[in-house]
């Protein structure tokens, strides 16, 4: 009888234990996101921004920090030794999900990085305000005098050492996890820029919505390769779609190779 009501007190201790931490992390995020909501209302959406500030950047990592955290992802990221130290430059990657950004831009907090992302991200409450302080520039595709203004202002931006612009060239979600072909147009800011380009990959990340709350989602960042500012500055837009595309096709698709690509192609 004795063990018995120890076995029960001990069990309803680490019950209520359980119970405090759980509550205590419910309370830490809508104390967050009540905190990044009030502090987000204070950015004049109206106004364009060209300066990337770290404070502004701080927030919006620690606001992505609390979804990965909260969807339960842990990333895998290898490559850190390839990211070119002395100039900013273009990032490429192929895009599976929601998160791919948030990922990639948590991943990648030193590094003043601003996303060229389609026009529909800036209509989102709350989210909005804090990417368009980040100097996140709006892709409006079916307006070419907008689209080359947000091409001109990434390069601006990587010139002048504000921040290295991030670009998802497939355009939009892969929904059947393989990669599609990316659209030349947005390569105009690295020839213009003359800049280095970092190809990276992104895998897994489709599965988070998935896996979600029960299960956790690995994900696995990899920056696979540097395309030199010298190299850049000698092809054209086309050239440097396909080959991104290749070196990003071949990391996530094993079996693929480029000559197949051109067989398919004709």
């Amino acid at each position: 009888m004795f063990f018995e009501n120890i076995y029960l007190t001990v069990l309803i201790w680490i019950l209520i234990a359980f119970a405090g931490i759980f509550l205590a992390w419910i309370a830490f995020h809508l104390l967050s996101w009540t905190f990044l909501f009030i502090l987000a209302m204070t950015v004049n959406f109206n106004k364009t921004y060209l300066t990337c500030n770290k404070f502004w950047r701080g927030c919006l990592n620690f606001a992505y920090w609390l979804l990965i955290s909260f969807s339960r992802t842990h990333v895998h990221a290898q490559g850190f030794e390839k990211v070119p130290k002395d100039c900013r430059f273009m990032y490429i990657c192929n895009h599976r999900s929601k998160f791919d950004n948030m990922i990639m831009s948590w991943v990648l907090r030193k590094e003043p990085i601003a996303f060229i992302s389609k026009k529909e991200n800036f209509k989102i409450p709350f989210v909005r305000r804090l990417i368009k302080r980040c100097c996140y520039l709006a892709l409006d595709r079916g307006n070419i005098k907008s689209s080359l203004e947000t091409i001109h202002t990434s390069v601006d931006f990587i010139k002048s050492g504000q921040a290295t612009i991030g670009v998802f060239p497939e355009g939009t979600r892969s929904k059947d996890n393989k990669v599609h072909e990316f659209m030349p147009g947005c390569f105009k800011l690295a020839t213009l820029s003359k800049c280095p380009i970092v190809v990276c990959s992104l895998e897994g990340s489709q599965n988070i919505h998935k896996n979600f709350p029960w299960k956790r989602t690995d994900v696995t960042f990899k920056m696979l390769e540097v395309i030199p500012a010298d190299s850049v500055a000698q092809k054209k837009t086309v050239e440097l779609s396909q080959e991104t595309y290749n070196i990003i096709k071949a990391d996530l698709e094993p079996d693929f190779t480029p000559e197949q690509e051109s067989v398919s192609q004709k």
